[in-house]
């Protein structure tokens, strides 16, 4: 995989992602009505980053790397592009950006920083309902973790969103080598219990 060039480093950020990287995630939707879910669906889809993102300088809108999602078998998964990444380096700055551009927009906005994830609650009440997200970013490569999004009405009933990252599937090749390697195992237990001496 090619290292992704960095557009920012008198900024402190950089993409922490390579080109051609292949990310894996699930995304499960839900409806609940008065504390019961009466709808629930789940898929896996991957992407596969690019070499076109860019980081502005100095910032003129947050930086999200977004991406095509596709389904196991290749096709699209017709959701548009799915904000997958921010850039790393310079956590303060992302806050503080955050921060003064979007706080007239949502009504709170929370910020999520730790040793290993940072990442925002947003809050904005309409007249529909209430919308809440809750997105999480490893400081590791700056890669979405979980991404939680509810839309909350009147007379109990929620709307909820659900993306998390996963571990790449099991592929039928590694599904073989890890059977072979067992039957070796296996085989060679067996012979070494049959050349084992009586008795001893």
């Amino acid at each position: 995989m090619i290292p992704v060039l960095v557009d920012s480093q008198d900024e402190g950020l950089s993409w922490g992602f390579d080109v051609g990287q292949k990310l894996y995630f699930k995304q499960t939707e839900s409806r609940i009505t008065n504390n019961t879910t009466t709808f629930s669906i789940s898929f896996n889809f991957y992407l596969i980053t690019q070499d076109n993102y860019t980081i502005p300088e100095p910032l003129t809108y947050f930086p999200f790397a977004k991406g095509e999602p596709f389904f196991y078998n290749d096709t699209s998964v017709m959701s548009g592009y799915l904000s997958f990444a921010v850039p790393v380096g310079n956590w303060d700055l992302l806050e503080t950006y955050l921060l003064s551009h979007y706080s007239t927009y949502f009504d709170t906005i929370i910020i999520i920083d730790d040793e290993a994830t940072w990442g925002f609650q947003t809050i904005l009440n309409t007249t529909g309902g209430v919308e809440t997200r809750r997105s999480i970013f490893s400081k590791t490569d700056g890669v979405l973790i979980s991404n939680h999004y509810e839309f909350e009405i009147s007379l109990g009933y929620t709307s909820r969103s659900v993306i998390e990252r996963i571990a790449p599937p099991l592929m039928l090749d590694n599904l073989i080598l890890v059977i072979g390697g067992v039957v070796i195992a296996l085989v060679l237990l067996g012979i070494y219990f049959f050349k084992k001496p009586r008795g001893s």
